[in-house]
């Protein structure tokens, strides 16, 4: 810090000490003055960038929902759910399917049966194939005609044995339709695994852990 030593020579002493109380005065208030602006300027320059921050931040918003959009970036907890449920219809899926091999299996292990020759095919089985479906149908309807044949005369008559002739065609064609639609099942069943490991996986990488939310 400087100090500044002002003196005046002048024969009127009273005037001298006036002359120097008015430099000194003027001098505080262009100091004053140019303080007062360095701040007005200062706030200012404040303000205006503060204007500026909230300006692009409110373009940085604005950019990340356009770019969301754009690239159709949801919420992560929503896609994290999204991809739950994808997994747990998956699941239900294979539910489903295993339902349709157990009666597959079930319905080709009793026709392969030689003891089961003269039963009938349980209808409506759920095995989600139409043909098989009405292969059985028309199966159980030549079955009931040969019984009632059988009933009325005997093993030997000809119908008889032209009905047993068509049902041991038709079992075999049914085993053959049955294995088909075991091997379609199957693959289903491990597409629907595997849709339901990756849509699993995929949630559960995407969820926020509870302290995080």
């Amino acid at each position: 810090m400087q100090v500044l030593n002002l003196t005046c020579n002048d024969v009127n002493v009273q005037r001298a000490e006036d002359f120097i109380n008015t430099l000194i005065s003027a001098y505080n208030e262009d100091w004053v003055r140019d303080k007062n602006q360095i701040a007005t300027a200062t706030s200012q320059f404040i303000n205006d960038r503060l204007a500026v921050i909230e300006q692009e931040l409110g373009h940085v918003d604005s950019d990340i929902s356009s770019y969301k959009s754009e690239h159709l970036i949801p919420d992560l907890a929503l896609v994290s759910q999204i991809y739950l449920d994808q997994s747990h219809e998956a699941a239900n899926q294979v539910l489903e399917l295993n339902n349709q091999l157990y009666m597959a299996r079930y319905i080709r292990t009793f026709l392969a049966d030689e003891r089961n020759k003269g039963q009938l095919l349980p209808a409506n089985s759920g095995l989600g194939n139409s043909t098989v479906e009405k292969q059985i149908a028309d199966y159980n309807t030549l079955m009931l005609e040969r019984n009632s044949l059988a009933s009325n005369s005997s093993e030997s008559n000809p119908l008889v044995v032209d009905r047993d002739n068509s049902l041991e065609a038709s079992r075999n064609a049914i085993i053959s339709s049955i294995d088909n639609q075991i091997n379609a099942l199957n693959a289903q069943v491990r597409a629907f695994r595997g849709s339901e490991s990756t849509a699993e996986s995929k949630g559960g990488s995407l969820s926020v852990p509870a302290s995080e939310a």
